[in-house]
């Protein structure tokens, strides 16, 4: 099970967030995707629910968490650089 396995079997935990469970549900990983924040914040969740659990790819689920939070950081940096100008 790949990262994209992963999220696409937890929609189920993201049906009230605006589409987002739909958007990636029709993920095939053939080209990049773009969220918003909230998106990355609703995922942020779902991988925090998925970390307590024992059934999953821990190795997967964690790489996954990093690369969410980078692209939160990342995000949160910038915009507090551009609301300071």
């Amino acid at each position: 099970m790949g990262e994209l396995d992963l999220l696409q079997d937890n929609t189920w935990q993201m049906a009230e967030s605006f589409g987002l469970d739909k958007r990636i549900e029709k993920l095939t990983g053939n080209r990049k995707v773009g969220f918003y924040m909230w998106d990355l914040e609703c995922i942020e969740l779902v991988l925090s629910d998925l970390k307590s659990q024992n059934d999953v790819d821990k190795i997967i689920v964690n790489d996954l968490y990093d690369k969410d939070r980078e692209a939160i950081d990342y995000i949160s940096n910038n915009l507090t650089y551009l609301i300071s100008r």
